[in-house]
């Protein structure tokens, strides 16, 4: 583990900073500290509580976004429209919470950076939006949700599994997979 610090040392210019590795006991005081600090600040302890309810409440948006993609898509007659429109008012969304919070535009060199496939997200999401337009009426909202939570966690698996994209490997278990077996065999109940 690499830490930084102010250099002290009188043969290094003064306020340099310099990255050395510290030993063992270093490194688990260093632990500790950090483990110390996140258990006693009471606004990450706060925002650890709140968390898993702001994603659920993440959770309810993209169900609440199916269900308004696909009256949309009843109403224009078009998942492919409706699923235009759902990007074009993300984008626009998007566009000013940028200007509100002065986000800075990325460099060039960094867009450089990003692997070709990183710039087609958009493409994943216009078929799960369009997807989603086109099966709500046929299969309902509870089906299609939780057949997406399920398409979702399968091929989750799979990027932890292989670490796919520069990700953090966290191998399959077989806990992890026994929650898999679960969520599938939910998906089936919910259709039943």
């Amino acid at each position: 583990m690499a830490l930084r610090r102010r250099s002290t040392d009188r043969h290094s210019r003064r306020g340099e900073t310099v990255d050395f590795v510290p030993d063992g006991l270093t490194a688990s005081l260093v632990a500790w500290h950090h483990d110390v600090r996140s258990r006693t600040n009471p606004s990450r302890s706060l925002m650890n509580a709140f968390a898993p309810l702001l994603v659920v409440a993440a959770g309810c948006c993209v169900g609440f976004q199916q269900l308004l993609n696909a009256n949309l898509g009843k109403t224009l007659q078009s998942a492919w429209w409706s699923a235009f429109v759902s990007y074009l008012g993300g984008t626009i969304a998007l566009a000013v919470l940028l200007v509100i919070l002065r986000v800075p535009f990325f460099s060039f060199a960094s867009a450089t950076r990003a692997p070709l496939i990183a710039w087609t997200g958009g493409v994943f999401g216009a078929v799960f939006i369009a997807t989603s337009v086109f099966m709500i009426p046929r299969l309902g909202v509870a089906t299609v949700v939780t057949l997406i939570v399920v398409g979702q966690l399968l091929s989750s698996l799979l990027f932890d599994q292989f670490g796919l994209l520069g990700t953090p490997q966290h191998p399959a278990t077989l806990v992890r997979l026994l929650g898999a077996a679960c969520l599938v065999a939910g998906a089936a109940l919910v259709r039943a």
